[in-house]
């Protein structure tokens, strides 16, 4: 009886030191099989094109717009803001070593239906850490069209142009001064932080990260 015990003991370990060897090939396999189907990050950086304009003492607008399979700019949202256009440019963006502008929101009650974050209609605005009012989102209205068409051609860059049907007096070449559009455009990477923030971030010509305007929307 006791000879039979050992022979099985024998046995059944012969058979456990052997398994490893069948189920090991099976198992890489099973694992490289699941790391091959599972699905790669979803990618939350995208390039767009922002651009600032507006009036000199009138307030500035800012839009953004992406582009489309046929290579058009599309709106994705116009934004009117609380600051006059020549301070924005000139002063909160031009003369700030690292200029930073924070538009914040308020996060809807719990288990009310959350709208997309560049959806959202009212904004705090904080230009270099400084409170300046509230920015209000808006259609595009025909003015802001017709603007977006003299820049077409503009890809980055900053300038003034003839606002909507303004025309020069007799005797003069251009339009009245007060009758001119300020700008600036530049592309951004734009980088989805989550459902409550993104951040918008100024290329240099080169499309190279640079020590331009970084923008931060955040729902608080």
């Amino acid at each position: 009886m006791k000879h039979k015990s050992s022979k099985l003991f024998q046995t059944l370990r012969s058979a456990l030191c052997f398994l490893p060897n069948i189920i090991t090939p099976v198992t890489l396999r099973l694992r490289r099989r699941v790391f091959s189907a599972a699905p790669n990050h979803r990618d939350t950086s995208s390039k767009i094109t922002g651009t600032f304009f507006g009036y000199r003492n009138k307030r500035a607008s800012f839009v953004i717009q992406e582009v489309n399979p046929k290579s058009h700019l599309t709106f994705l949202f116009v934004l009117e803001l609380p600051v006059e256009t020549h301070v924005l440019l000139h002063e909160e963006i031009a003369r700030a070593e690292k200029p930073r502008m924070s538009l914040e929101c308020e996060k809807q009650p719990e288990g009310a239906w959350k709208m997309r974050l560049f959806d959202e209609p009212l904004w705090t605005v904080f230009c270099n850490g400084k409170k300046c009012g509230f920015a209000a989102r808006r259609e595009a209205t025909e003015d802001d069209l017709a603007v977006m068409e003299l820049l077409d051609g503009v890809v980055v860059g900053e300038g003034v142009v003839p606002g909507p049907g303004a025309q020069g007096d007799k005797g003069h070449d251009g339009p009245e001064p007060d009758r001119e559009m300020g700008y600036l455009r530049a592309h951004f990477q734009r980088v989805v932080d989550s459902k409550d923030s993104e951040t918008l971030s100024m290329l240099g010509p080169d499309g190279d990260w640079g020590p331009g305007l970084t923008i931060f929307f955040t729902r608080i």
